[in-house]
Order: C-alpha cells, then sequence, then structure tokens
C-alpha cells in the first residue's frame, strides 16, 4: 500500500489496560517507556493465572509467556495492545 496509511485494530483500550493494571495493582503498562516486565509484576499475573496452583518457575514464566515481546511491540506501535501470550 504505497502512500497510504495502514489501520491497526485496536484489539484492547488504553483504557482498559489502564483499568487492569490498577486492578493487580502494577505500574499502568500505557506509560511504559521500556518494553519490560518486572518480576513482581510477572508473580501477580501468574497469581492470577495459575488458578490449579501448578509448579510455574517465575522467570520461566516471565520468559516464555511472551509478556516482554508484547509489550515490546506494542510501545512501537501508536495504541498499546497488550496481550498475554502462552
Amino acid at each position: 500500500m504505497k502512500g497510504g496509511i495502514v489501520k491497526i485494530p485496536e484489539y484492547v483500550t488504553r483504557e482498559e489496560v489502564n483499568r487492569v493494571c490498577k486492578g493487580l495493582r502494577i505500574r499502568d503498562w500505557t506509560k511504559l517507556k521500556r518494553a519490560e516486565v518486572l518480576p513482581k509484576e510477572a508473580k501477580v499475573i501468574l497469581a492470577k493465572l495459575n488458578t490449579e496452583k501448578m509448579k510455574i518457575d517465575l522467570e520461566e514464566f516471565r520468559k516464555e509467556s511472551k509478556l516482554n515481546l508484547s509489550t515490546e511491540f506494542d510501545l512501537k506501535m501508536p495504541m498499546l495492545q497488550i496481550t498475554i501470550l502462552s
């Protein structure tokens, strides 16, 4: 598409990301300057997702869940689309 504008769909609004971050009591990911999920944030997210109480290594979850990849991609885009991929 030469000279055209590509419209990227907004899957999760900035407001929703802000609301979820507040609810989880983690940093507001809409304001991140660097694509990095802190270990303490990964711990909070894992605790919410791991309802079966499986033994999951926190650092492995943080690396392998693609949390960092997702935020890194989103910081390069005009809007923030945070997703948790497993």
